[in-house]
């Protein structure tokens, strides 16, 4: 391949497949703040951040491209030249993984009850970012392209630990919400449709970043790498708000459901003794209904917000927001 080919050809491939993206992602932020969900602060700054960093990135590759193909479209040299849009794509990729993991860490830890867990995968997320940031102040700091091929090192840590966190949080993810299925069809297919969004959520940036890896080792003195570091925020935000934006289907689901096991009620009720699993869902309950009617064998047993206690351990119920995430800033049923 000719010059251009080897450094502009990848380059605006990838900055096609990353405005492709964004538009898709745009749809899903306009989705969710039409539906004006009462998420916490923490929750809505997260998405806040991810959307201006989603714009600021993508509008900054598409004023890259035109820098090289139009502006300087008769100056092969300016190739040689690190723009700094070029220089932030590890940072901006860097900074949407680590918003990413550290949200879908929180999902593992609400699931596993592990704080160690949730430690491990977050000091994980920060290495990841800082070798992202790292590189991306590396090439800052040199604006010689041909000197690109010295940060090897930094780019195979930054995109192995990336893809490696990306493989474990999807893991774990589907080991925790495989194990909360009930038997009841409606609960089952919800608890499918959290395991596909964490799969997908793992898998499509795990593939670029593997893609990306090998191209970059295999040809450094080339841009072929950057045709897949480049979307992979895209890919991170769009499964991301694809699982932010699918919880009130998944609430209308289970209010719709025509299982005898599904029980409504305006009360998070927890269970004393629960001699069977039970899958608490909001105010959804899948044990069965005339265990929890009120009797004088076990009226005493039923106390709204009373923990649950079962061989003298404490026993929380699981709620929609510990699938997912909190969907109330207020400490009361999101339900009602």
């Amino acid at each position: 391949m000719g010059e251009y080919e080897n450094i502009l050809g990848t380059l605006i491939i990838g900055v096609f497949i990353n405005t492709f993206l964004f538009g898709i992602v745009c749809v899903q932020y306009i989705l969710y703040y039409s539906r004006k969900l009462s998420d916490t602060f923490i929750v809505r700054t997260g998405v806040s951040l991810l959307f201006f960093n989603d714009a600021f990135q993508s509008l900054a590759m598409i004023y890259m491209a035109w820098f090289y193909s139009v502006s300087n479209a008769v100056d092969p040299h300016i190739l040689n030249e690190t723009l700094w849009p070029y220089a932030f794509i590890p940072i901006g990729t860097a900074c949407t993984a680590l918003i990413t993991h550290v949200a879908m860490a929180h999902r593992i830890h609400c699931l596993s009850r592990r704080l160690w867990l949730f430690g491990s995968l977050i000091l994980i997320s920060m290495a990841a970012f800082g070798n992202g940031v790292a590189y991306g102040a590396g090439i800052w700091i040199t604006p010689d392209i041909d000197l690109h091929g010295s940060f090897k090192i930094l780019v195979a840590s930054w995109l192995g630990i990336q893809a490696s966190l990306d493989i474990l949080i999807a893991g774990l993810l589907t080991f925790y919400l495989y194990h909360q299925r009930t038997g009841t069809q409606t609960t089952d297919t919800v608890i499918n449709r959290l395991i596909r969004g964490a799969i997908q959520t793992g898998l499509l940036p795990t593939i670029l970043a593997v893609a990306g890896l090998v191209a970059f080792i295999v040809r450094p003195e080339t841009n072929l790498y950057v045709m897949f570091v480049i979307p992979i925020g895209r890919t991170y935000t769009t499964t991301l708000m694809d699982g932010m934006n699918v919880r009130e289907e998944l609430k209308e689901r289970l209010l719709r459901a025509k299982e005898p096991t599904i029980i409504l009620s305006n009360d998070v009720w927890r269970v004393q003794t629960r001699t069977h699993r039970q899958l608490d869902v909001g105010c959804l309950s899948t044990q069965d209904p005339e265990s929890l009617l009120p009797t004088e064998s076990n009226e005493s047993s039923l106390e709204p917000s009373a923990p649950a206690v079962q061989d003298k351990k404490t026993v929380k119920p699981l709620m929609l927001e510990d699938l997912i995430f909190p969907l109330s800033s207020k400490q009361q049923n999101p339900w009602s």
